[in-house]
């Protein structure tokens, strides 16, 4: 949705600061077909068993038990229909050819360990901070040490270096 949004912002659109990489095939390639049906059917026969199976796949350790049930079960929760209709709209989605058309440039951050497993694509420009120790739900209660910031905006600097620091100064001078 930042993408797209971004294109139909573009004079107003000047960097993009994401928490995804964007560059996972099996998420932003356009899937054939067969594989969407295929994948959207694992989650119409077992909505509740499917999405407990992906939050455990993609929560690095070691994550709270507790919180993965916790996260699992509100998104079980959701509306099962337009969940179905979103990962269907996902699996469509070509990053490639809409990420020529991108009015700025996109940093992304992203846990280091969900990257090893994802099959990447090659997109010109993208900037992607890898972070070791974390991985996707880890922060959903309490920071990790390599996430707390604690930025001081009086003065406008970080009490430590964090990956997303220099893409918020390029941002504010973006913006000057």
């Amino acid at each position: 949705m930042a993408l797209e949004a971004a294109l139909r912002l573009a004079p107003c659109c000047r960097f993009i600061l994401g928490v995804d990489t964007f560059d996972d095939a099996a998420f932003y390639r356009a899937r054939p077909l067969d594989e969407i049906a295929a994948r959207r059917r694992v989650f119409e026969q077992d909505f509740a068993g499917a999405m407990r199976d992906m939050v455990a796949r993609i929560t690095a350790e070691p994550a709270d038990p507790a919180i993965v049930s916790e996260i699992a079960a509100a998104m079980s929760a959701s509306d099962k229909d337009v969940a179905l209709r979103v990962l269907e709209a996902l699996l469509a989605w070509d990053i490639e050819a809409r990420w020529p058309l991108l009015p700025c440039p996109v940093e992304t951050i992203n846990s280091a360990w969900l990257a090893r497993g994802s099959e990447p694509i090659a997109l010109d420009g993208l900037k992607v901070h890898a972070m070791e120790g974390v991985g996707t739900f880890r922060c959903w209660r309490t920071r990790p040490p390599s996430m707390r910031w604690r930025c001081r905006f009086s003065r406008g600097t970080c009490s430590r270096e964090a990956p997303a620091q220099e893409a918020r100064s390029r941002l504010a001078a973006a913006k000057k």
